[in-house]
């Protein structure tokens, strides 16, 4: 078969995985192809050769399908810096191998639909993608270049090979090395490169900030919303908090607070610390009751599905939901009653959980602490006042006792260090530094951790459908082969069960 009817072939193919209408007639084929018409015999000889091959199967009214014969995946093609992609295919097969010149116009994340070619022993199946599903960006980051023939747009993801070409008059203004943002207006069918216009020209590379609105824009982080959803967080924000529900407990008696990092805008969950006598106590965990406010596939709910969460880059954070909720109405700011899904546990000084119940609860957080201000009360070398001294040390006792109880029960305690970026006045990184991990780090994580194992528990005891993070298992290879490790140090694990 020469390289044409090869083309031919793959053109036919497409043709028919992609008909809206079923299987087609040859003059069906024929116009969706543009086949002249003095052309026309000869494309039906040529489909009559597909058949024979078993490429094609005729049908009920002389129309023509995809061969049963053939293999098709369908699945997320990921591309290799040089240029071939992998398919994953949906239904948990082997990835299909597809080379470069086989993408049919499709980029990297693409959802796609392949061809097995052939397959070969011990070697991933080679495929030819005959059609896009799903489209994984319309917009590209890269930067601008101009030339004599064309403007032009690289690609700054090296999985995305092809530059953009841009459409005559549709630079906005952009100068030659500034990072843009191009839409796509084609995506290279019939061998042309990919064309779009510019849509946002983000700045110099070198320029402040111009590498993370990069990044943001690389991942189709949107920073702004729109008006409808800003005007319907607007109305949540203002109706829910002029009607609490009538199942909303005062509990803006207890002295509660909450402890983050020092720059901090939003403040989503607070502790609180009561003695109940005879060595135990009532600990408060409050989590801002969201759900108050966004309702089910109202406007904000479905921005928000579409983010899925609030992403924290190196100099601004882009929240889940628009500031009016995030930063004001189901934040716990100190000195305002908010409204709060809480969690009451009764706890022994060993960290045993003797009770709990939930309340929706309306609270005035005392406090608006930093995790340096709670570290200094723990070491003895700040204070902050008697009271929310005394309930920082007696959490500390009793987070202690909870992570005894964990570690005695085989939990690992991974202190995974974390790095900071810090930056100079202007926005330029001057320094990595490692973020110390302390033991007010530590108290809070405890008590979020207890409190997620309570709630789990309950859901598991009432048989709730809920989605559970979990570890899977260990393999027995992974786990021999970390035996074999600890056994040059020194080290073991249990008996094999």
């Amino acid at each position: 078969m020469t390289q044409n009817d090869q083309a031919a072939t793959e053109r036919v193919l497409r043709a028919l995985v992609s008909s809206k209408r079923g299987p087609l007639k040859p003059k069906e084929l024929a116009r969706m192809l543009d086949i002249p018409s003095d052309e026309y015999h000869g494309f039906k000889r040529f489909l009559t050769s597909l058949e024979k091959a078993g490429k094609i199967q005729r049908v009920k009214g002389h129309r023509y399908v995809v061969s049963d014969s053939m293999t098709l995946e369908s699945g997320v093609i990921a591309l290799t810096r040089a240029g071939d992609g992998f398919v994953k295919p949906d239904s948990g097969s082997t990835d299909v191998f597809v080379a470069a010149s086989q993408l049919n116009t499709a980029m990297d994340g693409d959802r796609v639909l392949a061809r097995i070619k052939s397959r070969s022993r011990g070697r991933s199946p080679e495929g030819v993608v005959v059609r896009v599903l799903d489209r994984a960006r319309d917009t590209i980051v890269g930067t601008f270049r101009h030339s004599k023939r064309w403007d032009s747009v690289i690609p700054l993801d090296s999985r995305l090979t092809k530059e953009v070409v841009v459409s005559s008059g549709h630079t906005t203004d952009a100068a030659e090395g500034d990072i843009v943002v191009v839409r796509i207006d084609s995506y290279g069918e019939d061998r042309a490169p990919p064309s779009g216009r510019v849509e946002t020209v983000l700045g110099k590379v070198e320029d402040p900030g111009v590498d993370v609105l990069a990044v943001a824009h690389g991942f189709g982080l949107s920073f702004d919303f729109s008006p409808e959803v800003s005007a319907a967080a607007e109305k949540a924000g203002r109706q829910g908090m002029a009607e609490p529900g009538v199942e909303r407990v005062d509990r803006t008696d207890l002295r509660v607070f909450t402890v983050d990092p020092a720059d901090a805008k939003d403040h989503d969950d607070a502790l609180s610390v009561v003695s109940l006598g005879e060595g135990r106590f009532e600990v408060g965990v409050h989590i801002a009751d969201v759900s108050h406010f966004v309702h089910e596939s109202d406007p904000v709910d479905v921005e928000a599905f579409s983010r899925g969460t609030s992403v924290y880059l190196v100099d601004r954070t882009i929240p889940m939901l628009p500031e009016i909720l995030s930063a004001d109405a189901c934040s716990l700011r100190a000195g305002v009653e908010r409204f709060t899904l809480s969690l009451f546990l009764q706890l022994d000084g060993m960290g045993k959980v003797h009770g709990h119940r939930y309340e929706r609860a309306c609270i005035r957080s005392r406090h608006q602490l930093s995790y340096e201000q709670v570290q200094g009360v723990l070491d003895g070398s700040a204070r902050i006042g008697e009271g929310i001294d005394k309930a920082l040390n007696t959490l500390d006792d009793l987070a202690r006792g909870l992570r005894k109880t964990r570690t005695d029960r085989g939990a690992l305690d991974l202190d995974v260090p974390e790095a900071k970026v810090v930056l100079d006045d202007s926005g330029h990184p001057v320094d990595i530094q490692r973020s110390p991990r302390l033991e007010s780090h530590r108290l809070v994580e405890d008590f979020m951790i207890l409190a997620n194992e309570v709630v789990a528990g309950d859901m598991e005891t009432r048989q709730l459908r809920a989605v559970y993070r979990i570890h899977e298992p260990p393999t027995r290879e992974s786990t021999e082969g970390l035996r074999e490790i600890l056994s040059r140090v020194g080290h073991g694990l249990p008996k094999r069960r």
